[in-house]
C-alpha cells in the first residue's frame, strides 16, 4: 500500500507540497507559528526534533524565523551515545544547523550524557529530560529505510521498541 492510499482520519490535514524545498520552508513556518502561539499562551515553548540528514533543510529555515528564541527550549527525540562533537551527533547538528544566530538563545536539553555506561547515561538522560517543560511542537522524522525514532525495520529488538 502506498502512503496516498491510506485512509487519514479527517482531523489529519494532507499537504501536497512541490518538492523538499517548499517542504522544509512550509514546515518550518508551520513549526515556528505553533512555538509563537504557545509563547503567547504561557509564556514559554518546547520543540523537540529528529535528527539525521533529511531534517537540515528544515532546520536552516527554522532557525531563521523570527521567533524569541530565549523562551523556546529545544530537545531530541533521539540521540546516539557520541559526544556532539561526533559527526553522528544529533545535538550537534542541531547546533550546527538551528542553534545559531538568534536562535542560539534557545535552551538545549541534550539527550547524551557523559558516563562509565550506557545505563548511567540514560539514567542522567533521564534525569536531564525531567526539567523539559510540556512540549508543544513534536517533529519525528523517518530515514530513508522507514526508521523512525531509532525503531528499525526488521530489528530483532523492534518488538520491545
Amino acid at each position: 500500500m502506498g502512503i496516498s492510499e491510506l485512509k487519514l482520519p479527517a482531523t489529519v490535514k494532507v499537504h501536497d507540497l512541490a518538492d523538499a524545498k517548499v517542504l522544509a520552508a512550509t514546515l518550518a513556518h508551520d513549526v515556528a507559528e505553533r512555538l509563537r502561539a504557545a509563547i503567547a499562551a504561557k509564556g514559554q515553548a518546547c520543540v523537540v526534533l529528529s535528527g539525521g540528514r533529511s531534517p537540515v533543510p528544515f532546520l536552516e529555515k527554522l532557525a531563521g524565523e523570527n521567533l524569541d528564541w530565549a523562551k523556546v527550549t529545544v530537545s531530541l527525540a533521539d540521540e546516539r551515545w557520541v559526544p556532539v562533537e561526533h559527526a553522528d551527533s544529533n545535538a550537534g547538528l542541531l547546533a550546527r544547523h538551528l542553534l545559531k544566530g538568534v536562535a542560539a538563545k534557545a535552551r538545549f536539553v541534550g539527550l547524551y550524557q557523559q558516563a562509565e555506561n550506557l545505563d548511567a547515561a540514560a539514567l542522567k538522560a533521564d534525569q536531564a529530560l525531567a526539567e523539559l517543560p510540556p512540549i508543544d511542537v513534536l517533529v519525528l522524522g523517518m530515514g530513508d529505510d522507514g526508521h523512525t525514532a531509532s525503531l528499525f525495520p526488521a530489528s530483532p529488538n523492534l518488538e520491545a521498541g
